[in-house]
């Protein structure tokens, strides 16, 4: 098909973002733009609305496309473990995010929490991992809907790219929040109406029993393309390696966007708040996980495709099923759900910089008495910079597999993590040690990914490990040195 295919579908995206865009501004058109208006949507939105956002912005093209390279990779341990890791880190961080609010009812993100845990010195550190996951996964979302246009259509991976971050970086700044949130809803049934029907007109064309004898040829036959003896085993040390990797690497997606945080300050109360993120993190979330490494990853190993010469694994596991085996309508299904699916991420991860930088940044580090239409201007700013700088990134990224960037972001974001993790743990008053202890983490994780252990996989795994577990045991053994105790009660009387 011609390239030109590609440019229309993101164009007709475009055209729906801009009639959302014209009817927000038309609703609320003599409505003042305010912080409570343009980034708190008003506040107390429903739980209905709240669960579509969530869900929609926890769908990303590698949900879709990574699940699958995960199968091909892992046979059924990587199926299940993609998802079900990512569900467990989901379910952490809900907690995580709900007793953060219960210790500190006023704060909207864990920058706040974190500077009133520690200092502000460690506060000024988690902002760089707020921008930097926020780079990540924008960059990741923008590769993964390049590398799928260019599969199907040969469109430019640079244009597509940097459109697809520009479209999102436009939209943020003319409709804040509730254009976010009103898109997250759309969205929702564009995903769950789009991934059923790619799965049904799937199955038309291949029966189970099909699926089921190339699999145990996969997993029987050593001159198969794709040939793996644990193919259709459920606890493989490959797989179970792979799916804790998963609960890291999920971690360091989520505890450090500072838009979920924001958004479940938005909900009624912290019942519905939980109730929401449930049902659209997990409970809806992790079927389409499943479902999608059964479709495209096991379709794609019983029919023998051959991806030993892949930079991509996971952008060719649908481009050339779906050339091959379904059809030039379903190539463009696939794409226009791509593009809702990678965009709409990289919305969600927007408004969360945008939302920290007008309500905290722009007050607490540059003008304490500032106008609120200042401080929204400044927020525009940076989104606008922080977008921008993404989408020059992504463009450099055409020869990176999404893979190599899912284990440097691995490794990178595992420390931050586990500090975070010892600043509810524990309770001794650490004041600026996270800062040490996370760079030792750092240190000890990229030395034991890059020179330490020789097999790539499992160093890739100790080394994730390293940079988690040390910052928590450095500040387990600190805890023995220090005397004082935090006063967590002070957290509740904290205001903004």
């Amino acid at each position: 098909m011609s390239n030109s295919f590609g440019y229309f579908l993101i164009l007709a995206y475009s055209a729906i973002l801009l009639i959302l865009v014209l009817g927000i501004k038309n609703r609320y058109r003599h409505e003042k733009e305010t912080i409570l208006t343009y980034i708190l949507a008003g506040k107390e939105i429903p739980a209905w609305l709240l669960t579509t956002s969530v869900f929609s912005a926890w769908i990303w093209v590698t949900t879709i496309i990574g699940s699958a390279e995960a199968t091909v990779l892992y046979g059924l341990t990587g199926a299940v473990g993609y998802s079900v890791g990512a569900s467990v880190s989901f379910l952490v961080f809900i907690m995580i995010i709900l007793t953060m609010q219960r210790m500190m009812p006023e704060s909207t993100s864990f920058l706040e929490f974190v500077g009133e845990r520690y200092s502000k010195t460690v506060k000024d550190l988690y902002y760089i991992f707020a921008i930097l996951t926020t780079v990540y996964v924008a960059i990741e979302q923008a590769a993964g809907i390049s590398f799928v246009l260019n599969g199907f259509f040969d469109t430019s991976y640079k244009k597509v790219a940097f459109l697809s971050v520009f479209i999102a970086i436009v939209y943020v700044v003319l409709t804040g929040m509730r254009g976010v949130l009103y898109n997250e809803f759309i969205s929702f049934f564009f995903i769950t109406v789009g991934f059923v029907i790619f799965v049904m007109t799937a199955f038309q064309n291949f029966s189970f029993t099909e699926m089921k004898e190339g699999l145990l040829n996969a997993q029987n036959n050593p001159l198969n393309a794709n040939y793996n003896p644990d193919v259709l085993n459920l606890a493989s040390l490959t797989g179970l390696r792979y799916s804790v990797m998963a609960v890291v690497i999920a971690f360091g997606q989520i505890l450090f966007d500072p838009a979920y945080y924001i958004k479940a300050s938005l909900a009624k109360n912290q019942r519905e708040a939980k109730k929401a993120f449930l049902l659209g993190g997990i409970i809806l979330w992790c079927p389409v996980g499943i479902v999608s490494a059964v479709t495209l990853g096991f379709l794609s190993i019983a029919k023998e495709i051959d991806f030993s010469d892949s930079l991509n694994i996971s952008a060719d596991i649908p481009t050339k099923l779906i050339t091959q085996f379904l059809g030039e309508p379903m190539a463009l299904w696939f794409s226009f759900f791509i593009i809702c699916i990678g965009i709409t991420t990289i919305l969600h991860y927007l408004i969360g910089i945008q939302a920290i930088f007008t309500i905290d940044f722009y007050k607490n580090k540059i003008k304490p008495e500032a106008a609120e239409k200042d401080k929204i201007k400044f927020g525009k700013v940076i989104v606008i910079l922080v977008g921008t700088f993404c989408g020059l990134i992504a463009i450099s990224l055409e020869d990176i597999s999404l893979l190599t960037i899912d284990m440097f972001c691995g490794v990178f974001f595992a420390a931050p993590c586990g500090a975070l993790f010892a600043a509810i743990i524990s309770k001794k008053e650490f004041k600026n040690l996270p800062v040490l202890s996370i760079f030792l983490g750092l240190c000890t994780g990229f030395y034991v990914w890059v020179f330490f252990i020789e097999d790539h996989n499992w160093a890739w795994f100790w080394g994730t490990m390293a940079s988690f577990f040390i910052p928590m045991i450095f500040l387990f053994l600190c805890s023995f040195l220090i005397k004082n105790e935090y006063n967590f009660t002070r957290m509740r009387f904290w205001r903004p």
